[in-house]
């Protein structure tokens, strides 16, 4: 963490009265009253416990108290300092929209540090006071008491009061730069503002769970239940989550001969009822949890993001889902066709964005059927600044081979890294394919990159292919466009670079990197990333 530089004069305060213990003088005389950037936001760290200030749980919801707990780069620990008269300020929580506030603008020593809904009342004004080696205190202006951890205490869940100034650690600060208010710090990180684009914004565009109050999810339970209901929700996920179940036997069909994968020996195993002639029947085990997912949901992992494993997301023929910030992984990985990242059947109005994916069974993100079109088909659809790891242990040559397919959809991919594995990074299929590829970076692919095949239509703009096996690979009848922008380096330039056949024209506008810009980016900010 980094502290933040106090910006602006460091004039002597005025305008606050003094504490109830008269203690101004404990700083060798008249503290100093700070400014700080209001276009930021801040995390306000205790110096006696090392935690940020946030509220309860990370709840939205008017009244809760404001504790300490551990930093974890949550927008819930975020705030923004609001200029009042006299070099106050409202300090605004960034998740919730609420602001600090002595509880009942009590000026009695003890009353509660809450949040409330801003009003600018006396009793939600705080001067930031210089404590000396770059801490702060902050003096409520009604009362001309600081902010206090209850007790020195320095546990999770600690309250705050205001009370008398004695310049414990236990009343001291320090403001750490988090951002910005409008949310354009750290060039990588994501805002819970953003909007999808590409095709998902198409044709009545993609909501989620719109306008619903979040919901802060810290459980397998949690998750399931509010996915699996029929109302629209926004979910953010406050922490890691396991979904694993105790073993469950599976009947299958394993590799008579075995094989090399990152350095390990291995036979293959894959789920099944009938073997072909280099398999024989055996049993191995699962362990994962399918959630079946309604209509009309958002679903994001605060802070940096979060780790969801052995979770299989069933989107199935539902409509208006947003899954962002996650890292899901270790779905069954030894094993072949015992469970998907994500499964849109006939989904319609889906963004995945900022997510990873690594050590799934079968496909990381699988679009439609393999089955011939049907009248029900996936549309409007957007994969963007997505990381998929394709190393595996448990698949010979070390490579997924199952990563991503997409039949019979409109689809947009941006911005995502394929590091790593072996075929469909998409495999395309089906005549309603309009499949656009743009500032997208596969790395190491020893099977194909893109292929279009069963009448699909791919348009591959200014990609960047670096030792990638057939680039963008043309099975017929399918249709392959490409722009000037794409890269091609190692095996990339001696492989399947095909071109052919009529492509659709994008219906919306986008702003596309240079090939070598977009590899950059992707390799900066791609996977879950630090919401603020």
């Amino acid at each position: 963490m980094f502290l933040l530089s106090l910006v602006g004069a460091v004039t002597p305060g005025c305008g606050g009265a003094l504490s109830d213990g008269g203690s101004d003088e404990a700083l060798g005389g008249l503290a100093e009253a700070l400014s700080v950037d209001t276009s930021k936001t801040y995390n306000i760290v205790g110096v006696g416990s090392d935690k940020c200030v946030q509220p309860k749980g990370g709840s939205t919801g008017a009244g809760t108290d404001a504790v300490i707990s551990t930093c974890s780069g949550g927008v819930a620990q975020r705030f923004q300092f609001i200029a009042q008269s006299g070099g106050y300020y409202s300090i605004k929580n960034v998740s919730s929209g609420l602001c600090l506030d002595v509880t009942d603008a009590s000026t009695s020593s003890g009353a509660l540090i809450k949040q409330w809904s801003c009003s600018g009342g006396a009793y939600q004004q705080f001067l930031i006071d210089d404590a000396g080696s770059g801490t702060v205190k902050l003096t409520a202006r009604h009362s001309g008491l600081v902010i206090d951890v209850i007790g020195g205490g320095t546990g999770n869940g600690t309250g705050l009061q205001q009370w008398g100034w004695g310049g414990s650690t236990n009343q001291k600060f320090t403001l750490v730069a988090s951002g910005t208010s409008g949310g354009g710090g750290d060039p990588c990180a994501i805002s819970l503002s953003d909007k999808p684009d590409g095709f998902a914004a198409q044709s009545g565009g993609t909501t989620g769970g719109g306008n619903a109050t979040p919901i802060q999810v810290t459980t397998t339970s949690q998750l399931k239940q509010y996915l699996e209901d029929g109302q629209a929700r926004v979910l953010h996920i406050l922490n890691d989550l396991d979904f694993r179940t105790a073993a469950r036997t599976v009947s299958g069909c394993e590799k008579k001969a075995s094989c090399d994968a990152l350095g390990k020996s291995i036979k293959e195993f894959r789920v099944g009822s009938t073997c072909n002639s280099d398999e024989v029947t055996s049993t191995r085990t699962r362990n994962e949890i399918t959630i079946n997912v309604k209509s009309n949901k958002t679903v994001i992992g605060m802070g940096d993001g979060v780790t969801l494993r052995g979770v299989s997301f069933n989107l199935g023929n539902q409509e208006n889902l947003i899954f962002r910030n996650l890292d899901i992984r270790d779905v069954n990985p030894g094993l072949i066709e015992a469970g998907d990242g994500f499964t849109l059947t006939a989904s319609k109005h889906v963004w995945i964005d900022h997510c990873s994916f690594a050590l799934i069974s079968d496909g990381y993100i699988d679009v439609g059927t393999t089955a011939a079109e049907t009248s029900t088909h996936p549309d409007y659809i957007t994969l963007s600044w997505s990381y998929i790891d394709g190393r595996t242990p448990y698949q010979c040559g070390g490579q997924h081979s199952f990563v991503n397919f997409a039949n019979n959809a409109k689809m947009t991919w941006h911005h995502n890294w394929y590091d790593n594995s072996s075929g469909r990074n998409p495999k395309l299929g089906g005549a309603l394919m309009q499949a656009h590829l743009y500032n997208n970076y596969w790395l190491n692919t020893s099977y194909f990159c893109i292929t279009a095949a069963e009448n699909a239509q791919a348009r591959v703009e200014s990609n960047y292919f670096e030792n990638a096996s057939k680039p963008h690979w043309l099975q017929s009848p399918g249709a392959i466009a490409i722009d000037g922008g794409n890269v091609y380096t190692g095996k990339s330039t001696s492989s399947s670079r095909d071109v052919g056949g009529s492509v659709f024209s994008v219906p919306y506008s986008y702003t596309k990197d240079s090939g070598t810009a977009a590899r950059d980016r992707v390799k900066a900010c791609s996977g879950p990333r630090r919401i603020q």
